[in-house]
């Protein structure tokens, strides 16, 4: 099912499949980039990365539908409730990014002052940032799809 949105037509997915959409991208992701620093060169790397393969293509699935397009796009293409809506989703998901890189950064700090495990080369680095990108563009969407379950017409 589609509907017009802007200039473009927005896929309009049930309220679960969005939900378990992105719980695979933002779970499959991290637990695969994991797995693969984990156990390079194993059967397991190879699960890994079948892992972020499928939560790249669901979070390429997940840029069509009607929530993910609603939190990118531009102010003036959005009616009020549109804004508010939006505006709320940025609002607890950034809150939550910027929770999550604070710990992170506290992590780090800790870790070398005690010697715990830090990123030691340029694929540890790299996994980091692609997993912070993915959650800075997804978790937008995420928290619309997540926010309401008693009127799923309306975040979809």
């Amino acid at each position: 099912m589609t509907s017009s949105f802007g200039r473009t037509r927005a896929q309009v997915w049930p309220g679960s499949t969005a939900r378990i959409a992105t719980v695979v991208i933002l779970v499959g992701y991290p637990v695969g980039a994991l797995v693969r620093l984990l156990h390079p060169d194993t059967v397991l790397d190879v699960l890994g990365l079948a892992m972020i393969a499928i939560a790249g293509l669901v979070a390429a699935a997940f840029t069509a539908t009607y929530a993910y397009q609603l939190v990118n796009r531009k102010e003036d293409q959005l009616d009020e409730r549109e804004r508010y809506v939006r505006y709320r989703a940025h609002t607890v998901a950034y809150t939550g990014i910027a929770a999550i890189l604070l710990l992170g950064t506290i992590y780090l700090q800790l870790a070398f002052d005690f010697g715990w495990w830090m990123p030691e080369n340029r694929g540890h680095w790299e996994a980091i940032f692609w997993g912070v990108l993915i959650a800075v563009l997804t978790l937008p969407a995420t928290c619309l799809v997540w926010s309401d379950r008693s009127s799923e017409s309306e975040i979809e």
